[in-house]
């Protein structure tokens, strides 16, 4: 899905599209205002270092095991928010 929305309305437009997008999504609405914090105070290598870190987190899942297994078996993953 897209959507086209003045620039003061894209962040509000942004977080109400998430529940739509495929794939898990893990803590992330509850994560929302640090990540914002974080893009708005930090520089470019603070936030590549953090970026790696939530990779890490994020590929200790459940739902990256399926996903990565789904791929694996070329069907479409199964995905329950652990």
């Amino acid at each position: 899905m897209n959507k086209v929305v003045e620039a003061e309305e894209l962040e509000t437009a942004t977080f109400e599209l998430l529940p739509s997008w495929p794939g898990p999504h893990g803590g992330l609405w509850d994560h929302q205002a640090h990540i914002k914090n974080r893009a708005i105070l930090s520089d470019l290598d603070s936030m590549l270092d953090y970026e790696a870190h939530i990779l890490e987190v994020a590929s200790l899942t459940e739902d990256h095991r399926e996903g990565v297994q789904a791929f694996l078996e070329k069907r479409p993953p199964r995905f329950k928010g652990n």
